[in-house]
């Protein structure tokens, strides 16, 4: 595909090959395609296990709810006993990404791990199969349900940060915002 294409549908759209693409209405009716790499988009992810510092667990695709969407990494320090959590959701534009996009974990995981802190990174379902109301729905189910696993984890469930990326971030905002309207 080449940027800059027309194409009928504008929608985002996620290929078999890595690359994504994104189309924008523009004001004359036309619809513009600009296509990304997987690196170009920040979507690569991160190898099980990769860059964890010494003696730190990964519990991998943990399920907090049904479906493939429901599912959290959660990184543990070498000796977890009472530890904050730092709950990471990706960004993507709503319609894109994943828990285990290296931009959102790398860093995170090498810098908070060895600090004694666990660190959780969430999906939740995407556009167009759920909207930002929605996903903050998804958000809040994983929330609860890492809340309620903390201890098992070596965490504290009242010692909780909520981050996030881009369209990340934006859910965790309305999560925070109106925490009795969601969940």
């Amino acid at each position: 595909m080449s940027r800059g294409a027309t194409v009928a549908d504008p929608s985002w759209s996620r290929r078999t090959d890595g690359a994504s693409r994104r189309a924008d209405q523009r004001p004359n009716g036309a619809v513009s395609v600009s296509a990304a790499t997987t690196a170009e988009a920040s979507h690569a992810p991160t190898p099980v296990g990769a860059g964890l510092p010494a003696g730190a667990r990964l519990l991998r695709n943990v399920a907090y709810g049904p479906g493939a969407a429901y599912k959290m990494d959660i990184y543990l320090p070498a000796h977890p006993k009472g530890t904050a959590i730092l709950f990471m959701v990706h960004g993507g534009a709503w319609t894109v990404g994943d828990k285990t996009m290296a931009r959102v974990v790398a860093n995170k995981a090498a810098h908070w791990l060895p600090e004694g802190f666990i660190f959780v990174s969430t999906d939740y379902r995407l556009l167009p199969a759920a909207d930002p109301l929605e996903q903050a729905n998804d958000v809040a189910k994983a929330l609860a349900f890492a809340q309620s696993q903390a201890k098992s984890w070596g965490g504290d469930p009242s010692r909780f940060v909520l981050m996030g990326h881009s369209a990340g971030a934006h859910l965790v905002t309305l999560l925070a915002a109106d925490p009795h309207n969601f969940g």
